[in-house]
């Protein structure tokens, strides 16, 4: 897969980091991040990563100069303008600029006989057995987050970044001044994958893209040029909720899981790689012409959030030979990325559990907040692969709630085929307004439901919830034609959401008779749609 004419193997690369690694480093304050909301496009994703606190790990920040042999600076994050977004919030803030910031300062190593590298043995010799080699690499980061186990030699200093603290900032400095090598040389996904074993045991990190340089959506320049537009970062809640969480379940699922981890973590921190919705196909476009290997992406290029999502889940498709992983489609956005994704191959999961943190989450897993922003996980959860059984703990809610029996609901409403007055999907924010009543109302009358005493509110044990309940149980049904379409309507003559083939097995939720056309539609939730009888093996 690589076309760079030498390889390195991952104790080389590193071991040639640490020892070209001072430890003076940039003082530059990590400014707290935060997104802004922005127009929804109806070919790709314009929302943004939400406000977080400070003391997340994100791998990817901080100013660089690098020394006079080889000049390249890594331009300040510039403030973002809010977007006229009613959702829009507080913009970035730049990088300091103080003048008693610290400076990162390269020793070149020097080349010995048996092809490793040498360099100050008493600044990069962290495990002190008073050699260089890839276990320093895996000290440092105990160290970080284990000192009293793991401590240093005498001398040794880890704050790498000058701010007084050895904490998970010094881990960022660490692994970007890893990542500045990998365009020149290439990392195997099997060298990603080592990397990504040294993140501390339920630490939950993504791969995020999800602005330019300048705080926007689109016309910034190819490429990421502030390290931040394409970035690795711990998990965060979404401003606007995640919807659910999509698992490749399929063929090879360890394989194509792993993979896509590795893929969305080489693409952060390779700096070619950029945000930009004008020109969202041209990582795919690039990442084909590096034989899939993100690391090895040479030329500027741009993605956003479900473009890189789609071009990642194709790539991983060619390497490991996937029809259904290679076709999908590199135009998918967050509005369809649900139907295509479960066509594929991911089963989609809506509890709490998943989308409201990451402990249940395990690394190639899809995040998605469906017409806003979507994202890969790249290391697992405290109880990854684990479901909890235990059932949701409902309360009695009316219009005015705010809270998960509200959330419970309006996925509820989303899977069976509600949707408010204009005919669109809940947002699932768990506020319980105009529009939820208005699905609510649809869903009662289509259903025959009146609740009393007072029909304005849901009780957590009344009529409502059992039907509901009754409902989403489902049964499986299998498709009988070659290929079947996936309507977003109980109509044959409504757009088409996703495809399905023979073989193919569906749970449904509803029946809907459509009088016009005299057939049943079976509503596919996984799938955001409803398929015809005529379609299924009955």
């Amino acid at each position: 897969m690589k076309s760079s004419a030498k390889s390195f193997n991952l104790i080389l690369l590193l071991t040639a980091v640490l020892c070209g690694v001072l430890l003076l480093f940039s003082n530059a304050a990590f400014a707290e991040e935060t997104g802004t909301a922005s127009d929804i496009d109806l070919v790709s994703d314009s929302e943004t990563e939400n406000t977080v606190s400070t003391d997340e790990t994100v791998i990817s920040d901080s100013d660089f100069i690098l020394p006079a042999d080889d000049e390249t600076t890594i331009a300040e994050a510039p403030a973002q303008e809010l977007s006229t977004s009613d959702s829009a919030e507080e913009p970035v803030a730049p990088v300091s600029d103080d003048e008693s910031s610290g400076q990162i300062v390269f020793i070149t190593p020097e080349y010995i006989e048996d092809g490793t590298q040498a360099g100050d043995q008493a600044k990069c010799d962290f495990n002190g057995d008073k050699k260089i080699d890839s276990l320093d690499v895996e000290y440092f980061m105990l160290h970080v987050y284990f000192p009293e186990k793991f401590p240093v030699g005498e001398g040794i200093d880890c704050d790498l970044n000058c701010d007084g603290v050895v904490n998970d900032s010094d881990v960022t400095c660490f692994i970007r001044e890893y990542s500045i090598l990998m365009p020149q040389t290439g990392v195997s996904f099997a060298e990603a994958q080592k990397v990504l074993d040294t993140i501390p045991d339920g630490t939950v990190m993504i791969s995020n893209c999800g602005q330019d340089e300048n705080g926007k959506y689109h016309d910034g320049k190819a490429g990421d040029q502030t390290g931040d537009e394409w970035r690795l970062r711990t998990w965060y809640n979404h401003k606007n909720g995640w919807d659910c969480v999509l698992r490749y379940t399929g063929e090879k699922q360890e394989e194509v899981s792993a993979m896509m981890a590795q893929m969305a973590y080489l693409a952060a921190l390779n700096d070619n790689i950029g945000y930009d919705q004008s020109q969202r196909t041209t990582f795919w476009t690039e990442l084909q012409k590096a034989g899939y290997n993100p690391s090895m992406i040479l030329t500027p290029c741009e993605a956003d959030c479900s473009s890189g999502v789609a071009a990642i889940i194709k790539a991983v498709g060619y390497v490991l030979n996937l029809r259904k992983l290679k076709d999908v489609s590199s135009e998918m956005y967050t509005g369809n990325e649900k139907a295509v994704l479960a066509n594929a191959g991911f089963t989609v999961y809506t509890s709490s559990d998943f989308t409201k943190s990451g402990t249940y989450l395990m690394a190639g897993d899809v995040l998605l907040s469906i017409g806003h922003h979507t994202t890969i996980v790249i290391s697992d959860g405290a109880k990854a692969g684990e479901v909890n059984t235990a059932p949701a703990v409902r309360v009695d809610i009316k219009k005015g709630s705010k809270n998960d029996t509200v959330r419970e609901l309006q996925n509820a409403l989303n899977d069976l085929g509600y949707t408010d007055n204009s005919g669109a999907r809940l947002d699932t924010d768990g506020s319980f307004g105009n529009k939820t009543q208005e699905a609510l109302d649809n869903f009662r009358q289509a259903n025959g439901i009146e609740e009393k005493p007072d029909s304005a509110y849901v009780y957590k044990d009344g009529v409502t919830w059992q039907v509901i309940d009754e409902m989403l149980v489902g049964q499986a049904v299998t498709v009988s034609s070659d290929e079947a379409n996936i309507r977003a309507q109980a109509s044959i003559n409504s757009d088409p959401v996703a495809v399905v083939t023979r073989g193919t097995v569906l749970v449904y939720t509803r029946i809907f008779y459509n009088e016009s056309e005299d057939r049943n539609m079976y509503y596919i939730p996984a799938l955001g749609g409803w398929i015809s009888e005529k379609c299924l093996a009955l």
